[in-house]
């Protein structure tokens, strides 16, 4: 479910028009690569693993010291990683606060659409995304209570 909610939220928090996206599957990409592409042109290629669930750290406090001492960091994306398994099922605020590697990958999305010329440097931007992040973590979390 979250994962069709990615792009969405990508293109309502940006300030600048997300262009449409096209996701394809590729066998040599398995089980973590992805590429993103734009006319044909190779924009960026990485890996993300998809056995971990991926946090700003400035949510680690939040997550309880548990999870925030099984946190390793991930900084191609500058966030902060665990694997799944470890976040309890009920754990409401870690679903909240935590994203699915596809998220990841639907957010980079959104930031490699950015227009060159926006001003914002990338420390402005992450702080940006994690205010994001967490209003709209926060915002889908009290939705469901209704």
């Amino acid at each position: 479910m979250r994962e069709r909610q990615a792009l969405p939220e990508a293109r309502a928090r940006a300030s600048w028009d997300v262009p449409a996206i096209n996701v394809r599957t590729d066998e040599e990409l398995e089980p973590d690569g992805y590429r993103v592409s734009s006319s044909g042109e190779l924009i960026e290629q990485g890996e993300i693993d998809p056995r971990y669930l991926y946090a700003h750290i400035a949510t680690l406090d939040l997550l309880g010291s548990r999870l925030a001492a099984r946190a390793e960091s991930e900084p191609q994306f500058g966030l902060m990683r665990f694997l799944a398994p470890e976040v309890a099922e009920d754990d409401v605020l870690a679903e909240l606060l935590t994203m699915p590697a596809v998220e990841v990958v639907a957010r980079r999305i959104g930031e490699l659409s950015r227009p060159k010329d926006e001003t914002a440097s990338r420390a402005v931007a992450a702080l940006d995304w994690s205010r994001s992040h967490l209003k709209s973590a926060l915002t889908r979390g009290r939705g469901s209570r209704l």
